[in-house]
């Protein structure tokens, strides 16, 4: 309570300050209106509380005419608020109508993941973009944006029906999925590649705004079919790899087994060339030493001979000293 204005009608009446009722009036006007806790008032700083109020209720009163007569009590404006709308907000047209950019196909750093691979998708996804895809207040309140976006990239068919909501029309009258706020999204909107709403599609339910339901497949049907042909085909292809690989075990069997027999080649080549050059080297030291024994023993002859040459030498010698008598 900052101003006079902020005082009740009563106070306007109020008797003299020095009635005994005063301090009564402002204890109840601050326990019924103030803004103020109740513990405070019920404190030693009570006083001091109201005895703030005084020098307005003074001015309040100096503000009387001569008669005595109060001023009018201030009329506050109170802003009013407006009563909120839960219901599902309307479609939004956001900028300019686009186009999707084409399909990725070919071999660039990544193929084509398995959403643009869709005849479905491949066909709507050209159209021109129209609605931002709304979600029902329930999803929008529990879900952000991110587990949204988690959860359209789940499956194909919630790819489709996203697309479905972005490039379709909206439907004057709901579907019965629609009606029974089921699905995702706020609009019942179709398009004539699906003849089904995005909800539906999204459910895999039939649409009964489709005039022909058994010509549209549920999308739990056909993602069904398409997994049962996956697993075919990778069955096929496991087949033929367990093939392939019995025959590269055989073909390395008979390369060890090659590679065997090579290692006991070598080892008894090796050997035997180790006693050949075992029985060389012996051989060769044997002749070696019948050489060296041969030449040792001309050796000795020679010396004989040289022995007996030098003894005859001697004896000559010997024989002319005795002869010459001089």
């Amino acid at each position: 309570m900052s101003n006079l204005s902020d005082l009740p009608p009563f106070l306007h009446l109020a008797p003299p300050l020095l009635s005994p009722r005063l301090p009564l009036l402002l204890l109840s006007y601050v326990l019924t209106h103030s803004r103020l806790h109740l513990a405070p008032l019920l404190s030693p700083r009570l006083p001091l509380l109201l005895r703030s109020y005084v020098p307005s209720i003074c001015n309040h009163l100096s503000s009387m005419d001569s008669q005595g007569v109060p001023p009018p009590p201030y009329q506050q404006n109170t802003p009013v608020i407006p009563q909120l709308n839960v219901q599902d907000p309307p479609h939004l047209v956001l900028g300019q109508p686009e186009t999707l950019p084409p399909i990725p196909v070919g071999t660039d750093l990544l193929p084509a993941g398995p959403h643009f691979k869709t005849p479905l998708l491949e066909t709507i996804s050209q159209k021109t973009f129209r609605w931002e895809p709304l979600l029902r207040l329930q999803y929008a309140v529990a879900l952000r944006a991110v587990s949204f976006h988690a959860q359209i990239g789940a499956s194909v068919a919630r790819v489709e029906a996203t697309t479905i909501q972005i490039v379709g029309t909206p439907e004057t009258s709901l579907c019965t999925v629609c009606l029974s706020n089921k699905g995702p999204f706020s609009h019942c909107t179709r398009d004539p590649a699906t003849r089904r709403c995005g909800n539906c599609h999204w459910l895999g339910r039939s649409c009964s705004l489709d005039p022909d339901p058994n010509a549209t497949s549920s999308t739990r049907r056909r993602m069904h079919r398409v997994s049962r042909e996956d697993l075919a085909s990778a069955a096929d292809e496991l087949e033929s790899l367990l093939k392939q690989r019995g025959s590269l075990r055989t073909c390395l069997r008979g390369i060890v087994s090659k590679l065997h027999e090579d290692q006991g080649a070598v080892r008894r080549a090796i050997q035997s060339n180790a006693a050949t050059h075992q029985a060389i080297a012996a051989q060769s030291f044997a002749q070696a030493h019948q050489v060296l024994g041969i030449q040792a023993t001309d050796i000795e002859c020679l010396g004989n001979k040289i022995e007996e040459l030098r003894r005859e030498q001697e004896s000559i010698i010997n024989l002319l000293t005795e002869t010459d008598p001089r």
